[in-house]
């Protein structure tokens, strides 16, 4: 892996860890929530708001949004949902290494095609 890729990377993981704290992230942040606070573990949860093979259900169909999304258009949209902010500049340095601290997760493992929503790996089934 690249020097700038694994930089990114370890970047993302200090957004994720600190996010309202960061100085790339705290700005964009509304409430008092780290992405660690849904994301346990900085996001390695087995379980819990994984991010491990997130990256192979993007980009997907949004219901929500009607649209084709893609990881980082999820990532973004969290600032401004879950952390009741604003959402980031898509392609800034921030929207690149949470993105890429995210994609690290899902090394080696195929790509699905989610035509109808995004399903994850430990996604939920609709009641």
């Amino acid at each position: 892996m690249s020097k700038p890729c694994s930089e990114a990377i370890v970047l993302g993981e200090a957004i994720v860890e600190s996010t309202r704290e960061n100085a790339l992230s705290r700005d964009y942040v509304g409430n008092q929530l780290n992405c660690t606070s849904c994301h346990l573990e900085n996001g390695r949860h087995p379980v819990v708001a994984s991010f491990i093979g997130i990256a192979t259900a993007y980009p997907a169909w949004s219901p929500r949004e009607k649209r084709v999304t893609t990881l980082q258009d999820r990532v973004l949209n969290c600032f401004m949902r879950s952390e009741n902010g604003t959402r980031p500049p898509v392609g800034s340095n921030l929207a690149i290494a949470i993105t890429a601290c995210i994609t690290s997760f899902s090394e080696v493992q195929p790509i699905k095609v989610n035509r109808d929503k995004p399903l994850g790996p430990s996604h939920m089934p609709t009641l």
